[in-house]
């Protein structure tokens, strides 16, 4: 089957600051989907000036505008780097250099799996964050796909020796979506290693200011100072102070990616514009803090919030229920009350009214109200640009097979495309890595398995 295309093309003045990104593959105009319908390719014309009604729609654009660049110029600044180092080294020395590369990516990977073995053991908070839990995994692999650091290693054992990793310019090898967060990392191990750094702190701060799209996560001070230092990608936050995503933490997790991170948040998201400050370079990001940046939400959203907000403006009182989907199911909602109701609440009886208690409270639940309708499409054609498109479905979750809950995505409608499908912009990934970032995506309105809902943002 053939897989469909859709191509958006932008005014000369918006393609002139990603030319040089298409040249990596990156395709900002043209993106490749998953098949839908008959697998015919159809084609989208679409300018940024066609949305200028719409800042949300204009929001993510400029953050794809963003993200693209930065893969581009993250790639040329490590490579830079790297390339300066190796030159004068003759045929031998690059062959050693290239072998270190390697073992630091071996040894760094089983440090990264004995921290996430250490996290499983804990609770709470003391996991770690949501971002750098799946992070960890995404870096380490499992048992059905290869980890980003064993798919960077591979990537520099099978290099073709005419065209060398580190001596060809990054826009010679069109590396796209999930290749470039290989490469990227690949990068940032042999800079690493350029410097003989332990961990990041240990190398050129200027030149780690510089970069964008490297997520920064804590790392739990339980882990222990030792454990921490040995991690190539860890540096204290006071080592880079004026970069991207700073914290206040001690030690941080700086994460390679290509725009995507789960549970990855924007800065500044709910102030509704893009600042000037150097800080709020985009970094990374989710397909739920993408929507909270972009609609400039109360809260830094999720699906399964902006489900109740759907739920409860069609349903009302109802859809806080303690029972859900006709099977005897317990909701996510009364999980989450039943197995993280914060201690100083005491003991009190868990009913709809203190679910919904709780979602005003810590959820922002009541303001979020406020900002959105909901939409009963009967076709595509009800919809405008900037309205949000939320599947969520029923899943199991692999950690607790005992428990059922509810899984998401979250995109921005963009265009019709026939009675059922639709263009979208989103922050997404695949697990068969064959997409990855902030990318346009072809979808139908309503897909098999997932309950649809659509969000419209209410004019503040």
């Amino acid at each position: 089957m053939q897989r469909k295309q859709v191509i958006l093309s932008y005014p000369l003045f918006f393609l002139a600051g990603l030319f040089l990104t298409s040249q990596i593959g990156l395709h900002s105009n043209a993106y490749a989907v998953d098949p839908i319908g008959d697998g015919e390719v159809v084609e989208c014309v679409v300018t940024a000036e066609d949305f200028a009604d719409f800042p949300a729609v204009q929001r993510a654009l400029q953050i794809k505008e963003q993200a693209d660049q930065a893969n581009l110029a993250d790639l040329e600044l490590l490579w830079f780097e790297v390339r300066q180092h190796i030159e004068p080294m003759d045929l031998r020395g690059k062959e050693e250099f290239k072998q270190q590369v390697i073992v630091r990516l071996q040894q760094d990977r089983e440090r990264l799996v004995a921290v996430k073995a250490a996290l499983d053991q804990m609770e709470g908070e003391d996991r770690g964050s949501d971002e750098l839990r799946s992070s960890l995994g995404k870096l380490i692999g499992s048992e059905t796909a290869s980890g980003i650091l064993d798919d960077a290693r591979s990537l520099l054992e099978e290099e073709d020796p005419r065209h060398p990793i580190f001596s060809a310019a990054p826009s010679s090898f069109g590396w796209r979506a999930n290749e470039i967060t290989v490469a990227k990392t690949l990068f940032t191990y042999a800079m690493l290693e350029t410097f003989s750094g332990r961990n990041l702190s240990d190398t050129n701060s200027g030149l780690l200011s510089q970069l964008s799209l490297f997520y920064r996560t804590s790392l739990p001070t339980h882990l222990g100072l030792e454990q921490i230092q040995d991690l190539c990608l860890a540096f204290r936050s006071d080592s880079i102070t004026d970069g991207p995503c700073p914290t206040e933490e001690a030690w941080n997790l700086c994460i390679p990616n290509a725009g995507y991170v789960y549970g990855g948040t924007i800065p500044n998201y709910g102030l509704g514009y893009w600042g000037t400050g150097r800080d709020d370079r985009f970094c990374g990001s989710d397909c739920s803090a993408l929507i909270a940046f972009t609609h400039s939400t109360a809260t830094r959203l999720s699906t399964m919030m902006a489900e109740y907000v759907a739920r409860e403006k069609t349903d009302g009182f109802e859809a806080f229920q303690g029972e859900d989907y006709s099977d005897g199911r317990k909701t996510e909602l009364f999980f989450q009350i039943e197995t993280k109701m914060p201690i100083e609440w005491g003991e009190i009886v868990k009913t709809e009214k203190h679910a919904r208690f709780y979602f005003m409270v810590d959820y922002n639940f009541e303001e979020l109200l406020k900002q959105f309708d909901v939409i009963n499409p009967s076709s595509t054609a009800d919809l405008q640009p900037g309205d949000i498109m939320l599947w969520r479905w029923n899943r199991k979750p692999d950690a607790d097979p005992g428990v059922w809950g509810r899984s998401g995505h979250m995109a921005i409608f963009l265009e019709s495309r026939g009675e059922d499908s639709l263009i979208a912009v989103e922050a997404n990934r695949a697990n068969d890595k064959s997409f990855e970032g902030v990318i346009f995506r072809l979808y139908d309105l309503n897909r098999e398995g997932k309950d649809t809902y659509v969000l419209r943002r209410r004019a503040d």
